[in-house]
């Protein structure tokens, strides 16, 4: 066991040995090939060289710099500048550019709400704690103004009513016999003061005649009075008759449904009718939305769930938002006819037009930094920060950072190093 362990370890290393020398062995090759490539390399440019220059240039040159003539060396120098000028040219990285030019912008806001009625119009019943005997109008449902939507009970008032149209007839009744009695009353007291003042009778009986008189006027005045106070219970009676009958007050579409049978009356609404059926869209904006909203602005609305868009107008702009939400309600009025209240949709408004300065979108880089772009200047790139605006159809907005003048590279971002040659 021992034995094997050493030989192990020993043929290891005698391994490692040769790899080592394998991988000197091939650098030294490596290196050798690559020094032959630039003496080569360096003899075909220096041959390449003397075959471009002309014999007496060459010789005007070596000649300055033989005899320390400073215009001669200048020259020599200037001609190793425009050599090296023209290397930076075949090196600089050749890009396409562009002009920012003047382009027209049409804006949209989109904005997201749900569809409500323009006139929500809640239908309850005056009469509490009343059952509802009827329910007659369901959700949906096109409902005339003055139609009954429901009736509650109303057997107690009917007995009422009923009750208090015989006591009328009685009263009646009473009312033609006090005027009866008043009249007879009346003719007796006449003839009693006829025949006072002929001193055919006594002055007692005369009071009993003005006595008989007075009763039978206040019997009437009762009477009277009696017809009154039934004809106002009559009169309750009835409009409590016309409240047990829930009624439309406007025409338009039923878009809630509260009212059950068996159910009391509360104060809470047992309908709600969208007034003539106009629905709109009720869609939530912040303060920096609203400024840019303005009245009669064209909108697109897509409510879920509906293939086809609707088109409409801005019909109201609040002038104020609510305190938690930070948030107001922009009513937009929709065309053709549309029952689906509750439904959520996302609505597109058209903002005015306008011209700006604009980049192709290829030309912008967009980092956490900000925009930045790449202008083309004196052969040399250089990244510059841009801020932008809107973005539609290829184009981008630039507010500032770069003028109508400047060259502006496609692409740069991915090609060049700010500071990098190009042209």
């Amino acid at each position: 066991m021992i034995n094997f362990k050493t030989n192990f370890k020993g043929n290891f290393m005698k391994f490692g040995k040769i790899l080592k020398a394998y991988f000197l062995s091939f650098a030294l090759i490596l290196t050798a090939q690559q020094t032959a490539a630039a003496q080569e390399n360096k003899s075909a440019q220096e041959n390449k060289s003397e075959r471009k220059t002309p014999p007496q240039n060459k010789q005007t040159a070596q000649a300055g710099v033989k005899d320390g003539d400073a215009s001669k060396s200048i020259v020599g120098q200037d001609g190793g500048n425009s050599d090296a000028r023209q290397n930076q040219n075949d090196e600089a990285i050749k890009l396409t550019v562009v002009s920012p030019k003047i382009a027209k912008f049409s804006p949209k806001l989109n904005l997201h709400g749900e569809l409500v009625a323009k006139d929500d119009v809640a239908v309850g019943s005056a009469l509490q704690g009343q059952q509802i005997a009827q329910v007659l109008a369901e959700v949906g449902e096109n409902v005339q103004k003055g139609q009954i939507l429901a009736l509650l009970d109303n057997a107690g008032v009917k007995a009422k009513f009923d009750q208090q149209t015989a006591a009328l007839e009685t009263a009646k009744q009473n009312l033609n016999s006090a005027k009866a009695a008043f009249s007879e009353a009346s003719s007796a007291l006449k003839r009693a003061k006829d025949l006072a003042a002929k001193k055919a009778i006594s002055s007692q009986e005369l009071e009993q005649a003005n006595a008989k008189e007075a009763s039978a006027r206040a019997n009437l005045n009762s009477a009277k009075a009696q017809i009154s106070q039934i004809d106002a219970q009559i009169a309750e009676a009835k409009d409590q008759l016309g409240k047990a009958s829930v009624i439309a007050p406007v025409s338009g579409v039923v878009t809630a449904k509260k009212a059950q049978i068996g159910a009391l009356t509360s104060g809470e609404a047992l309908f709600n009718i969208a007034k003539d059926g106009v629905i709109e869209l009720s869609a939530d904006a912040d303060a920096a939305e609203l400024e840019q909203i303005k009245v009669g602005m064209g909108a697109t609305a897509q409510i879920y769930g509906v293939k086809e868009a609707v088109k409409g107008k801005v019909r109201l702009v609040p002038v104020s938002v609510d305190t938690s939400s930070r948030l107001g309600k922009v009513k937009i009025s929709l065309d053709g006819e549309a029952k689906f209240i509750g439904s959520y949709a996302k609505v597109v408004i058209d903002l005015p037009e306008f011209s700006a300065l604009a980049l192709p979108a290829q030309a912008v880089s967009f980092t956490e930094k900000g925009a930045f772009t790449t202008i083309v200047k004196d052969g040399k790139a250089v990244k510059r920060k841009i801020q932008t605006g809107l973005r539609a159809n290829g184009l981008v907005q630039v507010i500032w950072g770069v003028s109508e003048g400047d060259e502006v590279a496609l692409k740069a971002a991915a090609l060049v190093n700010d500071g990098e040659a190009a042209q």
